[in-house]
């Protein structure tokens, strides 16, 4: 449980930020991504990882992976977390809440919940 609030602890933080850019403004691509969706990678991996904690937190146990209903809560416990970081950013003036930001974050979360069903038999033998 602890990881999984200390996870959704340095979202809200980050999310809490002023908005600042790790590049000069004269710098319009990286890595060939315009400057712009860079936040991309950073929402999906998030999120990625929060799906995985959610889980592991809503089962409880490795042999639980399988089902839909903690799949349903997980999913639902990073909608909120999103949302509440994107509605965090309302009160800070210089960040602007985006519903495609909610859409990638809840695309992340899919996909790594996905994932861990898929490796539910490898997570179950190393007891992850």
């Amino acid at each position: 449980m602890l990881p999984l609030l200390l996870w959704i602890g340095v979202i809200l933080w980050v999310a809490g930020q002023p908005k600042t850019s790790f590049f000069p403004s004269d710098v319009k691509t990286f890595l060939g991504m315009p400057r712009e969706w860079l936040q991309y990678p950073y929402h999906f991996s998030v999120y990625f990882i929060l799906a995985f904690l959610f889980r592991r937190v809503v089962t409880g146990r490795t042999d639980a992976l399988a089902g839909y209903k903690p799949a349903v809560l997980s999913f639902l416990g990073c909608a909120l977390v999103s949302l509440c970081s994107e509605g965090l950013q309302f009160y800070v003036p210089t960040r602007t809440p985006a519903v495609r930001d909610l859409a990638v974050d809840q695309f992340a979360a899919i996909l790594g919940l996905a994932v861990m069903r898929l490796l539910s038999d490898k997570l179950l033998r190393l007891g992850l």
